[in-house]
């Protein structure tokens, strides 16, 4: 029991840290605390392999470059230097949730060791020699290194990663040839990527602005999520000021990247930028202006997506759970699914693809403008209401398919027979008539016509007598009982006379 006890003794000292030099203050020149007893003055010796612990903003102001040992930052700290002296480490541990902010060159000659959630932002240079150890596993799309205005990063070639065993993004840049400023041979550049290391591969993303690091263990993603965070689209960072996005690989319209894009703000001004290889997910309300074209357009259930002031003629693809729709671009649009009462809204001209429909309930499509119908579920129910009585609500048929149910109301219609309130599509190639519209007639051979002389109708458009001095005829329409029998025409087009 006693070996137990100082074996957990022994094992707990050998676990915590003692560190030689502390900062007292926010100065080099505030002196140092010390956990091992090691004087100020000897931690004021920029040369040596003492360790130092950092827990707040430093400013070096002892104007000659340092060279020490383990350095430990705890915190959010901003490192930085009067007149920009290089700081060397053999080690740095950054603790959990730990932000290192630097503001002049730093070398790593042996090891990094970057806990959870822990980041190094690089305002002037940084160096990393041999070893990059993880803590915790990491994700995607949160990269430990950002460099928002380096001038330089250099990766050397005997660099190894270890402690993971997923990909994850090890460098955000504002531009790739920061990677290749040092000259030197033993430094990984722009054009050596993809880079192998022992336990697996450095690859360039997004524009090559972005590093990621994916072991052998796991199939290698090139996916890069990228988020709007302001309601206006940048297409690089300029180098001051905020930034559109929280880091600066993005945007990440890229033709070698699977790129997606995602919004804060519910009004975004996309301003006509390229989107050709962007993913926009749409998972809240959102009104977007000025698209021009993007990849896809992912729409979540239950989010209203409005396009407005589209590029003429622009085709956009928007997926959603119920198959995708084509949007023309030939006026403003508005998207909107709800799953739970089955109801679709959708203006413009849009061709809909409706086939992971596969719900027995009717689904209900509000709106206006031009619907091409295409690849519709057999025996599947489909009711189109118009949701503004100024415009029209117009519906093609591109593909028909076998025993389709169409439902239309007063000014909703099928180009192919306008005035019927019911269609079914038989077959591919046949359409069928059950019921006209109010103040139509359904004749025996399944068209509707406005037939004046007709007095009742039956609940689907027969006429069921006629008004004086008329009778019905064997086709269902009402014709005079003199000699002058009066014609009636056949409805066709979008009028009738």
């Amino acid at each position: 029991m006693l070996f137990i006890i100082l074996f957990i003794l022994v094992q707990d000292c050998q676990c915590k840290l003692l560190f030689d030099c502390i900062p007292i203050g926010n100065r080099f020149s505030d002196g140092f605390n010390s956990q091992t007893n090691t004087s100020s003055l000897q931690c004021s010796f920029t040369h040596s392999n003492k360790t130092y612990l950092f827990t707040k903003d430093f400013n070096d102001d002892s104007e000659n470059d340092w060279s020490v040992g383990h350095t430990m930052v705890d915190g959010q700290i901003i490192f930085s230097s009067n007149n920009h002296q290089l700081f060397i480490t053999s080690n740095l541990t950054l603790t959990n949730q730990s932000q290192l902010y630097l503001h002049r060159p730093f070398e790593i000659s042996y090891l990094l060791k970057m806990m959870s959630q822990s980041q190094i932002h690089v305002f002037k240079s940084l160096q990393i020699q041999k070893n990059i150890s993880i803590k915790d596993q990491l994700e995607t799309n949160y990269p430990l290194i950002i460099s928002w205005n380096a001038i330089g990063i250099e990766l050397f070639k005997s660099l190894q990663i270890n402690s993971n065993t997923e990909c994850f993004d090890l460098l955000s840049m504002q531009s790739p040839y920061i990677l290749n400023t040092a000259n030197s041979i033993n430094t990984i550049k722009t054009n050596d990527f993809p880079y192998p290391l022992s336990t697996g591969h450095l690859h360039l993303l997004s524009g090559q602005r972005l590093v990621r690091y994916c072991p052998f263990s796991v199939p290698f993603t090139n996916e890069v999520k990228c988020i709007l965070t302001t309601p206006y689209y940048q297409k690089s960072y300029s180098g001051s000021g905020n930034y559109a996005f929280a880091y600066p690989h993005c945007p990440c319209n890229d033709e070698h990247t699977s790129c997606i894009l995602e919004f804060l703000s519910s009004e975004v001004y996309l301003q006509s930028n390229d989107l050709s290889h962007t993913l926009l997910h749409i998972n809240h309300n959102t009104t977007l202006y000025q698209l021009d074209t993007a990849k896809s357009i992912h729409v979540e259930d239950l989010c209203l997506l409005h396009l407005i002031s589209m590029r003429p003629f622009s085709q956009n693809l928007i997926k959603t759970s119920f198959g995708f729709i084509t949007n023309s671009g030939e006026s403003d649009g508005m998207f909107f699914f709800n799953p739970l009462k089955n109801t679709l809204i959708l203006t413009g001209t849009n061709e809909l693809h409706l086939n992971k429909y596969k719900n027995k309930v009717p689904l209900t499509i509000i709106g206006h403008g031009l619907i091409n119908l295409k690849d519709i579920q057999d025996s599947s129910v489909y009711s189109f209401k118009i949701d503004n009585e100024k415009e029209k609500f117009k519906v093609h048929i591109n593909q028909k398919g076998n025993n389709q149910i169409l439902i239309f109301d007063q000014q909703s219609y099928l180009d192919e027979s306008p005035y019927c309130a019911v269609v079914i599509i038989k077959s591919k190639n046949t359409i069928s008539c059950q019921s006209c519209k109010e103040g139509f007639s359904l004749t025996q051979s399944n068209l509707c016509i406005k037939d004046i002389h007709c007095n009742h109708y039956s609940s689907n458009g027969h006429c069921l007598s006629c008004k004086d001095g008329y009778q019905l005829s064997v086709d269902g329409t009402c014709q005079s009982n003199y000699y002058r029998i009066e014609k009636i025409p056949l409805c066709k087009g979008d009028t009738c006379d």
